[in-house]
């Protein structure tokens, strides 16, 4: 009795308990009548559905067991394929970083291209005989006049070329007199682009079949050139080193 009495107080402070706990009662009972039951919930059956939530748990068990085995398989293949060639995501590093650096050097030269296109509108709206008289004069320097041209029209770039007043054929022509006529041409539309100079051009050895005297003419064409345009010269021959005096790179 006197531990009941320690527990829960006399017989009128248990009294009272149980009024309250039975008001309380009453009160839940209220308003449980009162709630409205989702029509879904009002046809399971518990058990039913106890049943249901086993069956999905062991579903997901036998689903994650088997995500389980797929990872392991995929960390294994991901060692073998690092010990046979190294790790993937250094080489997604060094992709990326290398599409960066080809996208800059697309924009650089979309840029590039974009500026040619306007200098090449710029061109077809103007007439042709700067480019003409460039050209006849640079093929002259070159082959000492040994060489000339004319364009037939100034609103194309068809051009015929001649030998002492005779007309060649250019499919017919010598290695060394077609480097005469490229260059002369590439230096004469390069003036047109660029008449106030700041153009660019790039020479992939354009004198390798030229004669001595060519290659000496050409050299001093491609030195004067130079006091107006950026000229890199690829060359695999010494020779042209100190005959161009420019700055030397060599790789």
């Amino acid at each position: 009795v006197n531990g009941y009495i320690g527990a829960y107080g006399d017989m009128a402070a248990l009294k009272g308990k149980l009024g309250r706990a039975t008001a309380d009662c009453e009160a839940v009972r209220r308003e449980l009548a009162q709630t409205e039951v989702p029509p879904e919930y009002l046809g399971i059956d518990p058990e039913r559905y106890k049943q249901s939530l086993k069956s999905g748990l062991e579903q997901c068990r036998r689903e994650k067991e088997s995500a389980l085995e797929a990872w392991t398989r995929a960390q294994t293949e991901l060692e073998r394929y690092r010990a046979d060639h190294g790790d993937p995501a250094e080489e997604k590093e060094a992709a990326e970083r290398r599409f960066e650096e080809l996208s800059a050097a697309l924009s650089h030269w979309l840029h590039i291209r974009e500026v040619f296109e306007q200098q090449r509108a710029g061109m077809q709206n103007s007439p042709m005989h700067d480019l003409a008289e460039c050209f006849s004069k640079y093929l002259g320097i070159i082959s000492e006049g040994k060489v000339s041209s004319e364009f037939p029209s100034e609103e194309k770039l068809d051009v015929n070329v001649f030998s002492d007043s005779r007309p060649l054929d250019f499919g017919k022509l010598s290695e060394g007199t077609k480097e005469t006529v490229s260059l002369a041409f590439r230096l004469a539309v390069l003036d047109h682009l660029f008449p106030k100079g700041g153009g660019v051009i790039v020479l992939d050895d354009p004198l390798v079949n030229m004669d001595a005297d060519r290659t000496a003419q050409a050299v001093k064409l491609l030195t004067e050139c130079a006091t107006r345009h950026q000229v890199i010269f690829l060359t695999c021959k010494e020779e042209y080193a100190g005959m161009l005096n420019g700055t030397q790179i060599t790789l």
